[in-house]
């Protein structure tokens, strides 16, 4: 039973790191940007200098972190736990997205913009009125 349990977490795991990873195409627009909006809207406090900065760092890092929970619900679901999530585990995760990051970037820089001109005009009446 302890297996199927930790079989069922792990997929929990799994999907929610999906949602929140690059592999689903649809998640930046309904998941990843208001997180990151609701996150960066907290920096606003401080400096409203800070909330495109911390808007893209937490966009990033929902990204990192579905792909980090991805990692973690698949090995439990193979039943392969590892235990602890390396230090090796972690930066090799980064380096892919920083991969992914440099891929996405230069295909924006000639496919159009990555995020529409009226959006970020949207959120900053929203969050600076």
């Amino acid at each position: 039973m302890a297996k199927v349990n930790q079989r069922i977490k792990g997929g929990i795991i799994g999907f929610i790191g999906f949602v929140l990873s690059p592999a689903s195409f649809w998640n930046d627009l309904y998941v990843n940007f208001p997180i990151a909006l609701a996150l960066a809207y907290l920096f606003k406090y401080i400096s409203k200098n800070w909330f495109i900065g911390m808007f893209i760092f937490f966009y990033w890092l929902t990204n990192v972190v579905g792909i980090i929970m991805v990692q973690k619900g698949l090995f439990s679901v193979a039943g392969k736990e590892k235990g602890k999530y390396t230090k090796k585990s972690l930066i090799l995760d980064i380096v892919v997205l920083v991969i992914y990051t440099i891929i996405f970037l230069v295909a924006a820089k000639f496919w159009g913009e990555i995020v529409p001109h009226e959006f970020i005009e949207k959120a900053k009446t929203m969050f600076f009125q």
